[in-house]
């Protein structure tokens, strides 16, 4: 689902809704937008491994065991606990609803085979549960800030030893502002429609095409004998998303939305 929709863009920048270039821009914006917060802010379900990286403790080195699958053996890393936690933090934001969660020691994210059994599945509300304070539309628990917490253990200080699947992100209503519930993620949309303008006009300034297969950019050089130019390349990058930025007003619409914590983790 994207962000915003090719109608609602369209009725920004004054055109039709079939517009090509639109279409071209709205994939590029919705990227960026992604690339800025951390994760993808659409509602979808995901599936993620941890931890994301090896628990070392400092001056013992790694430690380890050999284990096996019946066809294999295979060096399992062990690390001090030192940085073992309590809190698991997920990458898309809001989570809703309890997410389903496998632990299992050795199941090396699970490429190991049979591994993340029906056995290994934790109880929601017993051995984990969702730092969650609110609800949406549909009285589905709702966590911003994407944290799991270890009831009466820890977390595996292994890497890929635990397995998540759950949902995240926006519906379509939270991102126009109208849920009843009172989560709004229209700041988002806007911080997009004001991306779209933007980018859009740099589009019009730059002439291009996309029925003529023109490139965007300003002309440095045009030739007529075997017809061919030559365009500045920093507005074609842009286009594409290669050197987007997210300043001024647009970050600040977006920025209370960003998953730092996931940077931590």
């Amino acid at each position: 689902m994207a962000i915003v929709s090719l109608s609602d863009y369209a009725v920004i920048v004054n055109v039709d809704a079939g517009d090509a270039v639109l279409a071209q821009l709205q994939t590029s914006i919705d990227k960026s937008v992604e690339r800025f917060l951390r994760y993808n802010p659409s509602q979808t379900t995901h599936t993620e491994y941890h931890p994301r990286v090896a628990h070392q403790q400092p001056g013992m080195g790694n430690r380890g065991v050999w284990d096996s699958d019946g066809s294999r053996a295979f060096w399992t890393s062990r690390y001090g606990n030192t940085r073992s936690s309590d809190v698991l933090q997920l990458k898309h934001l809001p989570v809703r609803g309890a997410p389903t969660i496998y632990e299992e020691r050795g199941a090396l994210a699970g490429q190991k085979s049979g591994s993340f059994a029906a056995a290994t599945q934790l109880t929601s509300g017993t051995q984990f549960w969702l730092d969650a304070s609110e609800a949406d539309d549909d009285a589905t628990i709702l966590s911003r800030s994407g944290q799991v917490i270890r009831r009466g253990s820890v977390w595996p200080d292994e890497m890929g030893s635990v397995k998540v699947t759950y949902t995240a992100g926006y519906s379509a209503t939270e991102f126009a502002g109208t849920a009843t519930s009172g989560v709004d993620a229209s700041d988002i949309a806007m911080a997009c429609k004001l991306l779209m303008e933007k980018m859009y006009q740099t589009v019009k300034a730059t002439g291009y095409s996309s029925g003529s297969g023109s490139v965007a950019g300003v002309k440095l050089s045009e030739r007529l004998g075997d017809y061919g130019y030559s365009v500045e390349g920093n507005t074609a990058r842009n286009l594409a998303g290669m050197g987007q930025n997210i300043v001024g007003e647009i970050a600040e619409l977006l920025s209370p939305h960003i998953n730092y914590g996931w940077d931590a983790g």
